[in-house]
């Protein structure tokens, strides 16, 4: 028994133009298409294929940032941000603790060497929120340019399989060191 095909090229309409950056584009089918140019060798007597086909082209140029896309996606985003949050603290005994100890730990070292050890003053504040306060940023900028530039290498999976913006990935990794630096300065104002 034959099978009906879920879709026949008489039922998609005309042929159809679509870009990265724009909406799909009714065009009228005109000699020399991509599907005439193609290496198949056709039939003496048959006709070409005049059914419709749909080509995509990349943008040209520099392509903007497309926030709204980005907001369409605004769930994934969130949802990548969950996931690296608790993966990367999931196995280990302290927890999500290791957000704050790391940068107070880094601070008493700092506040060890620098302050007591080499005596390098610090114009009357204390050394501790002096180190902590470069610290902070120091730390998420650091940390944020390490695993944004491998969030795109990590997630090669997902890029193969589903369209969304790829800005997302890294804008993921970026907002949980984001996460990490509110968590560290609000346990240490308390």
């Amino acid at each position: 028994m034959l099978q009906r095909p879920i879709w026949s090229l008489s039922e998609i309409g005309p042929t159809k133009v679509m870009t990265v950056n724009s909406p799909v584009i009714d065009q009228p089918r005109v000699p020399g298409d991509v599907a005439e140019k193609s290496s198949i060798p056709i039939e003496s007597g048959a006709s070409t294929p005049q059914g419709p086909s749909l080509v995509i082209e990349p943008p040209r140029g520099w392509t903007s940032l497309n926030l709204a896309e980005l907001w369409r996606y605004r769930d994934l985003l969130s949802l990548l941000i969950w996931r690296d949050i608790s993966s990367r603290y999931r196995q280990s005994v302290i927890g999500y603790g290791w957000a704050v100890l790391k940068p107070v730990l880094t601070m008493v070292i700092f506040t060890v060497i620098f302050g007591r050890v080499a005596k390098i003053p610090s114009d009357g504040a204390p050394w501790a929120l002096f180190c902590f306060v470069a610290l902070v940023p120091w730390m998420y900028f650091a940390g944020s340019v390490s695993s944004v530039t491998t969030s795109v290498v990590q997630s090669s999976q997902f890029l193969t399989k589903v369209y969304f913006p790829r800005l997302v990935l890294p804008l993921s990794s970026a907002a949980v060191g984001l996460m990490e630096i509110g968590r560290a300065s609000c346990r240490e104002r308390v």
